[in-house]
């Protein structure tokens, strides 16, 4: 039988530091195994960049696995224990197609829920990764709000006892589809004159970003307030990332109640991510959401105008959201499943 090793990865000072080798691989690993399980390279992420994410202490734990054959790396993993979440962890198990097939999978997710005992961190969430429509047997969710492929992520998954939640849909379009401006016609046309539209790059103004923070807070368990909301800010920037935020003010209250947001990193010319488009219980019902998401689709062409493709997600079971993507230009790309576990701690 093949020898397979699994190590902890360290993190170095730097992606060139002489000790970042185990890192390094752990980052090319996941982005390789990320793309054939995807099909798309909207994932793809830096060294640098996750290097930050992960140095980044303030809200969350990381731990990191590198599995080797033969000095070789062939798979990943990580567990993700958010501070202020009790017993809840997230992990991510990464695998190269031409070694999948469910050992070492298996060996991933043993060694992580090992971690996430000595957290004591009992509810566990995991993720799978999936092209869209592949065809072939599948396992259903357990509200049958969706499927996945069943393959060595998700079988490795359901075997070691976890059950499928959410399916998630992964939708990319171009920005300079017309679409999204007779959509963005339509409505301003449709929302009532008690909101207006701003928009802005990189720091929320100083008088909306209380309330910035009190919007993303509704996408989140836990709190944000102004001081989260910057040290977002300033994360984004020392990546030489840009994030452009178009929101709707309610004119009464001067209170800002709905944003829409998207991200670009170093690579200008690479694939633009949607982060939140929220809005608040109290104003949803007039079109807020479509009308901030395609204002800043239609804004963003002056950010990143080398930026060809923009891709969010949708739950797949939410077919309002799923039918305004697709009116406004958007193609499935790729799936993901939600799995949950409690372990024994």
């Amino acid at each position: 039988m093949i020898a397979i090793d699994i190590v902890p990865v360290a993190l170095p000072e730097t992606v060139d530091a002489p000790d970042a080798r185990d890192f390094v691989d752990y980052v090319a690993v996941t982005n390789a195994a990320m793309r054939e399980q995807t099909g798309s390279a909207a994932l793809r992420q830096r060294p640098e960049d996750v290097l930050a994410s992960m140095r980044e202490t303030d809200h969350a734990m990381w731990s990191a696995f590198l599995a080797r054959i033969d000095g070789d790396a062939v798979g990943a993993a990580q567990l993700v224990a958010p501070f202020g979440e009790g017993s809840h962890a997230s992990m991510g198990v990464f695998v190269t197609r031409r070694i999948s097939g469910g050992r070492i999978e298996t060996m991933l997710i043993k060694e992580v829920e090992r971690a996430a005992r000595d957290l004591m961190r009992s509810r566990i969430r995991a993720v799978s990764l999936h092209r869209a429509d592949p065809g072939g047997p599948t396992i259903a969710s357990e509200d049958d709000a969706g499927s996945v492929p069943r393959d060595p992520q998700s079988r490795s998954l359901s075997d070691a006892g976890y059950a499928l939640g959410q399916v998630m849909r992964y939708s990319s379009c171009d920005p300079q589809d017309r679409r999204i401006d007779e959509h963005l016609t339509r409505a301003r046309s449709r929302t009532t004159h008690d909101y207006e539209i701003v928009w802005w790059v990189g720091s929320a103004p100083e008088d909306m970003v209380d309330d910035y923070a009190d919007v993303l807070g509704h996408a989140t368990a836990d709190e944000w307030d102004i001081a989260r909301v910057r040290a977002r800010e300033a994360r984004f920037r020392e990546r030489d990332g840009v994030l452009g935020v178009a929101g709707a003010r309610h004119l009464r209250t001067g209170r800002l109640v709905a944003v829409s947001e998207l991200f670009i990193g170093q690579d200008r010319s690479a694939t633009t991510a949607t982060k939140n488009t929220l809005v608040v219980p109290e104003h949803r019902g007039h079109r807020l959401g479509l009308l901030t998401k395609c204002t800043a689709l239609t804004a963003w062409r002056d950010v990143a105008p080398a930026s060809t493709e923009i891709v969010t997600a949708n739950p797949e079971d939410d077919a309002h959201l799923l039918a305004i993507n697709e009116a406004v230009g958007f193609e499935p790309i790729y799936s993901s499943g939600e799995w949950h576990k409690i372990i024994a701690v």
